[in-house]
């Protein structure tokens, strides 16, 4: 698959993006706010070598910052103390939380980052040297300068040991547990949710059987959606009527008012992340239309065609929401 861009949607293969060495690892910019999100979001990813850590103790002012831990372990510190993240970890670090990040495991840390409001992501190419940028180079980067770098993204550092004391439960979200719905035949996770974004927007992970998603062509009126393959293969159908296969790290923006459908036409489950924003809308629609998630062994099973009776439901929420279903 090579780097689509029609009428708006973004089709991003696992590869694509700007690569940028930093000395802490590798960082792959997948969206911008200047030139796609409309300054809503910034996307990215990171892998970082085992032994490796972050920027020291640091504070974001301007935005908050989403971790999803794709493979292996990251271990996160803030005033609170250490916490160990797994692979499928979320974490949610709000504007002003101090903190800072190692990878404690023998394996590279592979994460996706998002930056709410976006421009935070444009960072990374002037902590590259310029010859840095996608190869090898002489990483060296003076306190003096990234000090310097730091002030004009509202980032403040900080002298202070953070504590190395464990505790657990992890904090990786909010309190209490995840919330869940079985929808379209798969499972939905709320990771973030937006009443804790303040609606800007909200992140949901999906697990889809065989043949489940939303292979309907439609399009928002009010939300911009952003798609990130996690495990699988997704079929995507664009604007124009084609299909992409969507395997592990595509990823696909799609503005409102773009039409779009997805599903897993393969045989076995597959995973995605879904970012929504904003968030409140489609989240009231997924608790209309859902229902009790399904386990692990239900779905291994393809997903059976919806009744009339629930598609009629469907198309009846679905215009409340301000989803409109076409045809292509």
């Amino acid at each position: 698959m090579t780097a689509i861009h029609i009428d708006g949607v973004r089709v991003l293969p696992p590869d694509a993006g700007q690569v940028y060495l930093q000395p802490s690892g590798r960082v792959t910019v997948k969206l911008t706010a200047a030139q796609t999100t409309r300054g809503a979001f910034g996307a990215w990813e990171t892998v970082v070598p085992s032994g490796a850590r972050g920027v020291p103790p640091h504070a974001h002012q301007r935005e908050a910052i989403v971790f999803y831990v794709l493979s292996g372990r990251m271990t996160l510190l803030t005033e609170e103390g250490a916490r160990y993240i797994p692979e499928g970890g979320c974490v949610y670090l709000p504007k002003g939380t101090l903190y800072t990040f190692r990878n404690d495991g023998s394996q590279p840390l592979k994460t996706l980052n998002f930056a709410f409001p976006g421009g935070f992501e444009s960072f990374f190419a002037e902590r590259a040297a310029p010859e840095a940028v996608g190869k090898a180079a002489d990483l060296a980067v003076t306190a003096a300068d990234l000090a310097r770098i730091a002030n004009r993204y509202g980032i403040q550092f900080s002298g202070q040991a953070l504590p190395e004391g464990l505790f657990d439960p992890p904090r990786v979200i909010a309190a209490g547990s995840p919330e869940q719905y079985g929808v379209a035949g798969g499972r939905l996770t709320f990771l973030v949710p937006s009443d804790t974004t303040r609606d800007a927007y909200t992140l949901i992970e999906s697990i889809m059987p065989p043949m489940g998603g939303m292979p309907v062509p439609h399009r928002h009126q009010h939300e911009d959606e952003t798609f990130y393959v996690l495990e699988g293969e997704i079929t995507f159908t664009l604007p124009d009527g084609r299909t992409e296969i969507g395997t592990a790290g595509t990823m696909v923006y799609s503005p409102r008012g773009t039409v779009h459908a997805f599903q897993n036409r393969s045989d076995r489950p597959a995973r995605m992340l879904s970012l929504i924003t904003p968030g409140a809308n489609m989240e009231r629609f997924f608790r209309t239309i859902g229902r009790p998630a399904p386990s692990d062994a239900e779905l291994e099973r393809a997903a059976t065609p919806p009744s009339p009776e629930v598609i009629e439901r469907i198309v009846t929420v679905s215009a409340t929401h301000g989803i409109e279903l076409v045809s292509l």
